[in-house]
């Protein structure tokens, strides 16, 4: 997070009042997301693990798989009730055949005994064929179960890092990953995150898409979720983190859900684009497509009606 006033760890007082939150407003729930940063890293880690299993069947755990042997065997012991998201989006998993080689040994070790997905994240500079010229070792990937697709999305009120002419293009990258992927790991489902649309693919593609029986694309679904922040506020993502979250310690789950169910209409009205509403995809058309992300909406609204962004 940008905003230095935000504790880098969550005290573990904090994760305590979050559990208690979730189980009230979320009886049912089976599991619980560690995020970062890098949760492997946090000074109380085991004991974060261990008091979340004792509330939860499944403890997530978001990581660039480079933690200690020591980290390493107490998540092992904790398997299969330990799963993880293995983000190979990062710069040392890209950049660092020595680390990269750790990181796979990593995947393949836990996907064995646990549930393992593994996540990338895309833009229009992405490079399909530099990037599986790095993956010289794919038995790492063999056992996974999905593999989570993510459009790198903008933060609210700066600049967006493409526009609409370069939809197409990652439409095209995703296309590739996926014929790649198939290659290594045919039982592998892709899930396509928030911030993709429809309109960046062509018709054949999204046939395509389903034969591969890609997860259906959300879209703009991320005021659907809650994350947590270390402080206790809640955010509907990390796009709109700055621009729009609530303290948990002040409102309940339910309100802030519902909070963020308002706001989500709010900025639907508030922030339509042109390009959206002329979209044959738009679900104000009997579409299924709600547009791109909520931080790439606000900054293009803004851009077109000559606002100043940083």
């Amino acid at each position: 997070m940008a905003d230095k006033s935000i504790p880098r760890e969550m005290p573990f007082s904090n994760f305590r009042i979050a559990i208690g939150k979730i189980k009230r407003h979320h009886s049912n729930l089976k599991t619980i997301k560690l995020l970062g940063g890098e949760p492997t890293l946090h000074s109380e880690f085991e004991k974060i693990v261990n008091y979340a299993l004792k509330y939860f069947t499944f403890v997530r755990i978001f990581t660039n798989g480079l933690f200690s042997t020591k980290t390493s065997s107490f998540m092992e012991q904790k398997t299969p009730r330990v799963t993880f998201m293995f983000n190979i989006a990062t710069p040392t998993f890209l950049y660092n055949d020595k680390a990269r080689k750790i990181i796979e040994e990593y995947i393949y070790k836990f996907s064995i005994l646990t549930n393992v997905d593994i996540s990338l994240t895309l833009d229009p500079s992405f490079d399909v064929n530099t990037f599986f010229d790095k993956l010289t070792r794919t038995k790492f990937l063999t056992k996974i179960s999905s593999m989570r697709l993510g459009v790198r999305n903008p933060e609210a009120k700066s600049k967006n890092l493409f526009g609409f002419k370069q939809f197409p293009i990652i439409g095209n990258k995703v296309i590739s990953l996926i014929k790649n992927f198939k290659k290594i790991n045919n039982n592998l489902l892709f899930i396509l995150d928030c911030g993709f649309t429809k309109c960046m693919f062509t018709q054949n593609q999204w046939i395509f898409l389903k034969k591969m029986k890609c997860a259906k694309i959300t879209s703009s679904g991320c005021l659907n979720n809650l994350d947590i922040l270390t402080n206790l506020n809640v955010i509907p993502c990390y796009p709109l983190s700055q621009e729009y979250n609530l303290d948990l310690k002040r409102y309940s789950i339910k309100k802030i859900r519902a909070n963020f169910i308002v706001r989500k209409y709010i900025y639907e009205n508030e922030y339509s684009l042109n390009e959206c509403k002329k979209c044959q995809y738009n679900i104000s058309k009997k579409g299924t497509c709600l547009g791109p992300c909520y931080g790439f909406k606000m900054n293009s609204y803004f851009q077109n009606n000559n606002f100043k962004l940083e």
